[in-house]
This record gives structure tokens, C-alpha cells and sequence, in this order.
């Protein structure tokens, strides 16, 4: 494990470290560039993922789920993009659960704005 700019730390496939669960998939990503920590509990993940334009109801039933799973203990695993995205890091977050933000635009410049409080 390495740590780039921006405090960012990289782990590479063959790392003990990496998370098994990844390393497990179809075309697993060679290295994970992340902040923070990955830590032990995170084993137990349940991606929220949906669609930006989402309706109300949509986006209470997003954070509602997030919610519930994270008062179990189970980690949430999202974007950061408006709608369903940000409702389950809402939903887990207001519970006092643990959130990893899977990100497509980098660390640089966090998209959409607004969403840094949410990292």
C-alpha cells in the first residue's frame, strides 16, 4: 500500500489486503485507488445504485433500505451522483452506518458539487 497526493492510498490486486469479494468478480480492477480505510466489516456490502433522475418515492425507498441495512451493520456501497446514488449514502449515513463512494471522476474534482459532505 502506497499513498498518492490528496492523502490517497492505492492497493494492487495482489495485495492481502484487497478486498476478496472484488479480487472475486469477472475483470476485477488491478488497483483500487481509495481515502480513508477498508476495514474487515465491509465483507458484509450491499451496492444502492439508481438513477439520478429518480422520483420521490424512489428516492425514499433508496434511503429508507440504506437505512435499515446500515442498522444492521452492513456497509452501503454507492456513487456519488444526484438521486438514488446519494439517498442511500444519506439513508446509511443518518443511521450511523459506514459508506464507500465508488467514483467516477477521480478524488481531484468530486462530482456532483455539494456531494464532498457525503465522503
Amino acid at each position: 500500500m502506497k499513498k498518492c497526493g490528496f492523502d490517497i492510498k492505492t492497493l494492487k490486486i495482489d495485495d492481502k489486503n484487497y478486498p476478496e469479494t472484488l479480487r472475486n468478480i469477472y475483470g476485477p480492477p488491478e488497483v483500487l485507488f481509495y481515502r480513508g480505510e477498508i476495514i474487515e466489516r465491509d465483507v458484509n456490502a450491499v451496492a444502492i445504485v439508481g438513477s439520478r433522475r429518480s422520483s420521490a418515492y424512489g428516492i425514499q425507498v433508496a434511503e429508507k433500505m440504506a437505512f435499515e441495512l446500515a442498522e444492521k451493520g452492513i456497509t452501503i456501497v454507492s456513487g456519488l451522483a444526484q438521486g438514488i446514488d446519494q439517498a442511500a449514502h444519506r439513508g446509511a449515513l443518518r443511521a450511523g452506518g459506514r459508506t464507500l463512494a465508488v467514483m467516477g471522476s477521480g478524488f481531484k474534482y468530486i462530482y456532483p458539487s455539494g456531494s464532498e459532505k457525503l465522503i
